[in-house]
């Protein structure tokens, strides 16, 4: 072998030791790179997802505190007796409850009592504050399971001269979740 063969066989081991060597590096910078994204993408999912599920965990944190919170209103509003001089007090715990308990099943239930405080603790009833508090209910909570329950009583209070009773009227008795021989009764 002359030395022109082995320059030549030493050059072209070299070229392929450097090939093989940058497409080493070129795979390496590539796995980085692809982790790189990866790592990105993830983050780029899971940020929105965390977000979403931490505000979600936040909201059904402060339902039962309201709820707490609406339930010892409640125990003061059960304390004061039904007298004219509580009257007022009493109206006003109801509708604390109302505003500060948005969502909870007591914050519901304060818009019947609210309703039947207006009709039956004052001398003269608050006909058109208890209609008020059942349209606002039935607008703030129309899939509630009471629904049906604030329309009929809401029913009750429409005169026969009110626009609204024959709309109501006709959702009552087409609705099917009532037994038929309610919605036969319904005037």
């Amino acid at each position: 072998m002359n030395h022109s063969n082995i320059n030549f066989l030493l050059e072209s081991d070299t070229r392929t030791r450097s090939r093989n060597h940058r497409r080493i590096h070129r795979r390496k910078r590539n796995r980085r790179l692809a982790l790189g994204y990866l790592g990105i993408f993830v983050l780029v999912l899971a940020i929105p997802l965390w977000l979403l599920t931490s505000s979600d965990s936040q909201a059904n944190v402060n339902i039962p505190e309201l709820e707490q919170n609406a339930q010892s209103m409640r125990v003061e509003f059960n304390r004061l007796q039904d007298t004219d001089e509580n009257l007022q007090e009493r109206e006003k715990i109801l509708k604390n409850i109302i505003a500060n308990s948005r969502g909870t099943e007591e914050a519901e239930l304060a818009y019947w009592d609210l309703s039947d405080l207006y009709l039956d603790s004052y001398q003269e009833p608050k006909t058109d504050l208890a209609i008020a508090t059942l349209e606002e209910f039935l607008k703030n909570y129309p899939d509630s399971n009471w629904t049906t329950h604030f329309k009929l009583k809401l029913l009750d209070l429409y005169g026969n001269d009110n626009p609204k009773r024959a709309s109501l009227k006709k959702q009552l008795t087409n609705d099917k979740s009532l037994p038929s021989s309610l919605r036969s009764s319904i005037n």
